[in-house]
């Protein structure tokens, strides 16, 4: 090998490292994204790392620019234990939060957009935050077994159809 093929495979390597610490990379656990310094800055944080991981996605994937653009949450699966400061999507209209770790919905009367809830297959107890929306005109509730009846059945007079309750609590 001579001297000069030697200078041109260090340079080489030397340019492949330079290029890959150049490089930002996102970090994640179980596929859900946790950081990732190449999506747009937009600055929210949650207490709850699902929540966080839910609401880091979806502006990536919808390449948002403000949290005031999102408009629709899918979060199931994610082990959430509490919604707290979603109240800064202030423009939300539908939420998923099925199958998650919830035991109440508190935090959700502070989102006057809010439409449409689906949260089965939650702990949930208490569900006076989906009462206190005026917005609200559809909720999904199946498998919740712990939810006071006469929250559902006030729930159900305004919601009548649109709301899908628990078995024991059905009339």
């Amino acid at each position: 090998m001579t001297l000069r093929t030697l200078q041109l495979l260090l340079l080489g390597a030397v340019t492949l490292v330079l290029t890959a610490c150049g490089r930002q990379y996102s970090v994640s656990v179980n596929e859900n994204v946790l950081f990732d310094p190449r999506a747009r800055q937009v600055q929210v944080h949650f207490d709850d790392p699902g929540l966080q991981s839910c609401v880091n996605v979806r502006l990536r994937q919808q390449e948002y620019e403000s949290v005031d653009q999102l408009r629709i949450l899918s979060c199931s699966y994610l082990e959430i234990r509490n919604l707290d400061g979603i109240e800064v999507l202030r423009n939300l209209e539908f939420l998923d939060v099925g199958d998650n770790e919830l035991v109440h919905l508190d935090a959700l009367r502070r989102l006057d957009r809010l439409a449409s809830v689906r949260a089965p297959n939650n702990p949930l107890d208490d569900i006076s935050g989906l009462l206190a929306l005026p917005t609200l005109t559809s909720a999904i509730l199946t498998g919740t077994q712990a939810i006071p009846c006469s929250q559902l059945d006030q729930l159900a007079e305004r919601l009548g159809e649109d709301l899908l309750r628990p078995v024991q609590c059905a009339n």
